[in-house]
């Protein structure tokens, strides 16, 4: 077990209660006891407090502060414990690499704040795009990665294409400048092809910069083809 799955389970605890006591049998009692149950009432309290507290200091931990996707720490603990339960139970495990295409030209032409923006629109799309026990997650700059449990290649390229298609579509995207528009590459990888998580992270990154090469050169193929890499690594 992890330390954040400890830290999960001893956050996730029922709240101590303190049976409520009229204040008519409240009055009535010794004022020993009656002290005594106000002190547990007090104490309870204060855990509450500290309950809440550390939920709020995990969620700093773990969340991205800009797109409020889980952040690289959260990544990596993740994606182990899906790699081991998928090892365990013999399930499909994929993992999608994202990452925007001359997303350095968005900050250098339409500045940091449009560049920003453009991060957590697509954060925003990407969570609505992803299943409630996917595992949307922020590497960090302009790189997100989704851990897909009981999926295979072919349901990651589904989502990449999916999510292609709203963030060249939708309206409530940031304004840029001519030519410039919000393109995806991408890299998958399935984890059976792999032999340990690492390794499976490698493989889904070099799928993802191969296409961004492709992209940039003057055959690029658009952002929904697929290509396969050696050993059978897929890449949208």
């Amino acid at each position: 077990m992890t330390q954040s799955t400890r830290n999960e389970r001893a956050i996730a605890l029922p709240r101590p209660m303190i049976p409520a006591i009229s204040l008519e049998l409240r009055a009535s009692l010794p004022d020993a006891v009656r002290a005594h149950i106000e002190a547990l009432e007090a104490s309870a309290c204060d855990l509450r407090h500290e309950v809440d507290r550390l939920s709020i200091f995990r969620q700093l931990a773990y969340r991205d502060d800009l797109t409020s996707l889980y952040n690289r720490r959260h990544f990596d603990e993740r994606l182990a414990q899906e790699w081991s339960r998928s090892n365990r139970f013999d399930e499909p495990l994929t993992l999608l690499l994202l990452d925007l295409d001359d997303f350095k030209m968005v900050n250098d032409l339409a500045g940091h704040a449009v560049g920003d923006e453009a991060l957590r629109f697509v954060a925003h799309h990407l969570v609505a795009e992803c299943r409630r026990f996917d595992v949307a997650c922020r590497l960090g700059g302009d790189e997100f990665a989704v851990i897909l449990p009981g999926t295979n290649a072919e349901g990651a390229r589904a989502l990449v294409e999916r999510l292609s298609v709203v963030l060249l579509t939708s309206p409530d995207g940031p304004v840029l400048p001519a030519p410039l528009a919000i393109r995806l590459s991408s890299g998958i990888a399935e984890r059976h092809e792999a032999s340990s998580p690492q390794d499976f992270f490698e493989k889904a990154d070099a799928a993802m910069y191969a296409i961004k090469r492709q992209h940039k050169s003057d055959a690029a193929p658009p952002s929904s083809s697929v290509s396969l890499l050696p050993g059978g690594v897929c890449a949208a």
